[in-house]
C-alpha cells in the first residue's frame, strides 16, 4: 500500500472535498486509525480513543510531523449528506 507523508494526506483529503477517508497511521509496528475529514478549513478527526478533534490544518501537521499513512477506505460523502 502506498504511504503518505502528514502534509501529502492533507493534500490529498483537500483536493477530495466530496469524500471522507478513514486512514491509517503507520509508524513502525504501531497502526493507529483515523476518520479525517476536512470542512471550511478545519480537520475533522476522529481517532482509536473515539474522540472527535477539530484541527487547523496547521497544527494537525505539527501534531504528526514525522507520521506516515496509508488509506483504508474512502466514503463518498454525498451519500449520507442527503440524508
Amino acid at each position: 500500500m502506498k504511504k503518505y507523508t502528514t502534509k501529502e494526506i492533507i493534500q490529498l483529503i483537500r483536493s477530495n472535498p466530496d469524500k471522507a477517508f478513514e486512514i491509517f497511521m503507520c509508524n513502525g509496528i504501531f497502526r493507529a486509525i483515523h476518520f479525517i475529514d476536512i470542512y471550511k478549513n478545519i480537520i475533522y478527526d476522529v481517532g482509536i480513543d473515539s474522540q472527535p478533534v477539530r484541527w487547523k490544518e496547521e497544527d494537525f501537521i505539527n501534531q504528526y510531523p514525522q507520521a506516515m499513512w496509508e488509506i483504508d477506505q474512502i466514503v463518498c460523502k454525498i451519500a449520507y449528506q442527503k440524508q
